[in-house]
C-alpha cells in the first residue's frame, strides 16, 4: 500500500565546508545516483523511486531528458570531468589534483532503515567517484544538534508530505525541513505556489539547483497472522476488526 512518507537526501547548498556547496556537484549526484537500487536496498525494498517529490499517478512530468531514477553515471562522471576532477586517484576517488572530492552522509541510526539508506547512498556516491563517509548519530537529539550546526554535506530525512504535494517545509523559511536549502530557492517556490512556473518548470528547476534529493516514497508493509481471518489486506488492516476472528484450524 503506497503511502506519503517521503525519503530523501537534504543538501546542504550554504556550507562552503562542502563541496555541496557547488551546484554542479549537487546535479552530478542528482542524475549520478541509482534510485532503483537506494530503494530496493532500504525499508525491506517497499518503496517507489522518484526523481522529485511530485509522485508520478498525480503529476505527469517529462523529465526523462535531464534525470531517471536509474541514474546516468556516464553523464554524472562528465559532469565531475568537466570541472576539472578528470582524474582517479589510487583509491578509487576523483581528484582534480590538489584536491579529492569528499562528501559527508549524516544519518541518525536510530532509525536502522535510515542507516540502509545511507549505506546505498554511499554506495552509490563511491561508484561515481566520490569518498563518501557516513556520520552516524544514535538519537533524534543529536541529529538535528549537527543539523542546525551545519557541517554536513547530506543527510538522509524522511516526512510525511500532504496529498497535493504541499512543500513548504522545505522552501520557506524556517520550515521544519529546510536544513541547507539555500534561502534563493524559497522565491522558485513562490513562484510556483503563485501560478508563475507550472509543475513541469518547478521540477525541472528542482533537478538543475538540486535543493534535496528526491529518492522514494515508502510502502506500508501489513504483516498478517494466518492464523486471524478476516483482515482486510487492501486499505486500513483495522476495517472490519469486529469480524476477524481465530481460524478453527489451530
Amino acid at each position: 500500500q503506497n503511502i506519503n512518507n517521503f525519503v530523501y537526501v537534504g543538501v546542504n547548498s550554504k556550507w562552503q565546508g562542502s563541496v555541496t556547496s557547488n551546484k554542479w556537484v549537487r546535479q552530478a549526484i542528482n542524475i549520478g545516483i541509482d534510485r532503483s537500487v537506494i530503494t530496493a536496498s532500504s525499508f525491506l525494498g517497499q518503496g517507489v523511486p522518484t526523481v522529485t517529490p511530485f509522485r508520478e499517478q498525480n503529476y505527469r512530468l517529462d523529465l526523462t531528458n535531464i534525470a531517471g531514477v536509474k541514474g546516468d553515471t556516464e553523464k554524472a562522471v562528465a559532469i565531475l570531468e568537466r570541472n576539472g576532477y578528470n582524474k582517479v586517484n589510487d583509491k578509487g576517488f576523483r581528484t582534480n589534483g590538489s584536491n579529492t572530492l569528499s562528501v559527508s552522509i549524516l544519518v541518525c541510526s536510530q532509525n536502522q532503515y535510515k542507516l540502509h539508506v545511507a549505506e546505498a547512498l554511499k554506495k552509490s556516491l563511491v561508484e561515481l567517484g566520490f569518498n563518501a563517509y557516513i556520520v552516524d548519530k544514535k538519537t533524534e537529539e543529536e541529529f538535528k544538534k549537527a543539523l542546525s550546526e551545519g557541517h554536513y554535506g547530506l543527510y538522509i530525512g524522511e516526512t510525511v508530505m500532504t496529498d497535493n504535494c504541499d512543500m513548504s517545509s522545505f522552501f520557506t523559511e524556517n520550515g521544519a525541513t529546510s536544513y541547507g536549502v539555500d534561502s534563493e530557492f524559497f522565491a522558485e517556490y513562490s513562484a510556483y505556489r503563485s501560478g508563475e512556473l507550472s509543475a513541469t518548470e518547478f521540477a525541472e528547476s528542482l533537478v538543475t539547483n538540486v535543493p534535496i534529493i528526491s529518492l522514494f516514497y515508502r510502502k506500508a508493509v501489513i504483516s498478517v497472522n494466518p492464523n486471524v481471518i478476516g483482515i482486510d489486506e487492501t486499505g486500513n488492516v483495522y476495517t472490519g476488526v469486529c469480524n476477524w476472528k481465530v481460524s478453527d484450524n489451530i
